[in-house]
């Protein structure tokens, strides 16, 4: 799909399971801790949010993710679906991924920036200016630029500003997105969305971004209280709801832990809603899909897989994990 497609009808955040991509919303009983990007710092460490060292290596079904780490634990790789990303520090080179994690040999390295180095959803892709909280290590803000290519002289670029603010208890409150979209025909547009959650008891209930008419949600249930999140993880469809944009880079940064703390239960049901107006001859809409999620869990109580049901089809994920000692 065209860039300028993605911008204009998929920029308000489209949140499809077995794809990282998004939505919205507002808190109701978290007391927000003034986070965002007004500070912090390019020092990219474990997040705060990693229980017991337990961190995710490798999510496949759907879009398959693979992560690699270098020793100190930042992230080297993310292979999203056929896409794989480098992170690249201050300082540093290509690593290969190591056996073991020491997460202790470091305090850290500057992200410089993430670039695509295999894929062909984007001519090229590179993110930069990332700022993360210094005391919980969680993603503050950044910025990507992406461009798709046409021939010699056809392009399409966008340019992305993302930022993170949030609660008390270190989930995330609201997501910011500011984009410009440009193109060789001289055509420009810009787009700004704010994603704010909701929350009840410590657990995600809705996403929600909306704006002239259309809105994306997602909605979440907690019905088993004995699916207690013990790793405090974000399974895949609600890393989708806390993503932002189009973007592949906070999909990857919430399933590692970057995007704050997991809700205190696992979910057993979402409902994913779009909604739009009347236009250009094709009538208004108001769509809902509703899923079942169920889980099985290895010896130590890690999420060994889940899977979403919609009465038809099912979505699976089954999870690796790299212990830091």
């Amino acid at each position: 799909m065209e860039l300028r497609n993605r911008f204009k009808f998929i920029m308000m955040l489209s949140a499809v399971l077995c794809m990282p991509f998004l939505a919205s919303c507002s808190d109701d009983d978290d007391e927000d801790d003034g986070g965002g990007s007004t500070s912090g710092e390019a020092t990219m460490t474990i997040p705060s949010s990693i229980v017991d060292g337990v961190q995710v290596s490798n999510v496949s079904g759907g879009n398959n993710l693979n992560m690699t780490y270098n020793t100190d634990g930042t992230i080297n790789t993310a292979t999203l679906g056929n896409m794989t990303f480098q992170f690249v520090y201050e300082g540093s080179t290509t690593a290969k991924a190591p056996q073991k994690v020491d997460a202790s040999a470091t305090n850290g390295r500057d992200l410089l920036k993430i670039i695509l180095t295999d894929g062909d959803d984007y001519s090229t892709y590179e993110a930069t200016g990332f700022k993360f909280d210094s005391n919980t290590g969680f993603l503050l803000s950044f910025t990507e630029n992406t461009k798709e290519s046409y021939g010699s002289d056809e392009w399409e670029k966008v340019t992305s500003k993302y930022t993170f603010s949030y609660n008390s208890d270190g989930t995330l409150k609201s997501t910011y997105w500011e984009g410009k979209y440009s193109d060789s025909d001289g055509e420009n547009d810009n787009i700004k969305a704010t994603k704010n959650f909701t929350y009840s008891d410590g657990n995600l209930t809705k996403a929600e971004v909306k704006d002239g008419g259309y809105g994306m949600s997602m909605s979440f249930e907690y019905k088993d209280h004995s699916l207690v999140n013990k790793f405090n993880k974000l399974i895949p469809p609600i890393a989708a709801g806390l993503s932002t944009g189009e973007s592949y880079i906070t999909y990857i940064f919430a399933m590692t832990g970057y995007l704050g703390n997991g809700s205190k239960l696992l979910p057993t049901k979402f409902v994913e809603r779009n909604w739009g107006p009347a236009e250009d001859g094709d009538p208004a809409y108001d769509e809902y899909d509703t899923y079942t999620v169920s889980y099985t869990f290895d010896d130590k109580q890690h999420i060994k897989s889940i899977v979403c049901f919609d009465g038809t089809d099912d979505c699976y994920y089954l999870f690796d994990y790299l212990i830091y000692e």
